[in-house]
């Protein structure tokens, strides 16, 4: 075979590659998560849409607002591949929201023993106010969850935030919390930097097997979503980071019901 060849049938996988939905080779990854550990905002419970339910201690300190919010650290798992969509709102095309890997239940994050980690409540966001009035809706009671309102705001990280030097204005559901922990790193254990070399080749492997997986994945795919087979529907994880940073909304009243 002559280079011309080989760089056309490149080409043509490539394309296939970038232009349709696929599965593609994460064994790298899968092995590095383990001994890994990673951050995640406790749900308060899920409706019965299966949505989860966030919610947060609101403060205030003069004209500025704290959100206090449960976060855990739970062992990373990957399955040894991964989804890649043609579309998607993540920042990260390769770490997308739509993923094979299922992510934690609140009934499963509710297991774990959670710490509190606190934001600041910084730039406006319409979510639930569409005309942008305020960046705290406040309930005439009490929901199901106990919340008083919803925050819908960008929440920044406030690690000098001391909680005993502000007023506490009680329990409010939150807009996008899911999203808010994008500047924490995992954790590992020894366990991963034993495993690093394996970790390494089994990378260098993922790039030949997903040439393979990604044109050959496409039709199969696009196969089941037609017959409507569960097992090739992704996952949302909205803990990934997303280029609309307050997905998901706290449900509404409809939902919660």
């Amino acid at each position: 075979m002559n280079k011309t060849f080989l760089s056309r049938h490149l080409l043509i996988v490539v394309s296939l590659c970038c232009l349709n939905s696929c599965i593609y080779s994460d064994l790298g990854r899968t092995i590095g998560s383990i001994g890994t550990e990673i951050p995640r905002i406790v749900p308060k419970a899920t409706t019965p849409q299966k949505k989860d339910v966030y919610i947060g201690r609101l403060y205030r300190m003069g004209q500025r607002y704290f959100v206090e919010l449960p976060m855990v650290w739970v062992p990373e798992r990957r399955k040894g591949y991964e989804y890649l969509p043609v579309l998607t709102i993540s920042k990260d095309t390769w770490n997308s929201i739509e993923t094979y890997n299922r992510p934690y239940t609140a009934m499963e994050l509710n297991q774990y023993k959670p710490t509190p980690i606190y934001f600041e409540a910084t730039k406006l966001y319409t979510g639930h106010d569409p005309f942008g009035k305020d960046f705290i809706t406040r309930f005439k009671q009490r929901d199901k969850y106990g919340a008083l309102g919803i925050v819908s705001a960008e929440l920044q990280p406030a690690t000098d935030f001391d909680p005993k030097k502000a007023e506490k204005m009680g329990l409010y559901g939150i807009d996008g919390a899911p999203n808010c922990i994008g500047h924490l790193e995992k954790r590992h254990t020894a366990v991963y930097t034993y495993l690093q070399p394996v970790q390494m080749v089994a990378r260098v492997i993922d790039i030949p097997l997903s040439l393979v997986l990604m044109p050959l994945s496409t039709p199969i795919i696009i196969s089941a979503y037609e017959a409507d087979w569960e097992w090739a529907v992704p996952y949302w994880d909205y803990s990934r980071p997303c280029s609309i940073p307050l997905l998901p909304l706290y449900p509404n009243k409809k939902e919660t019901n």
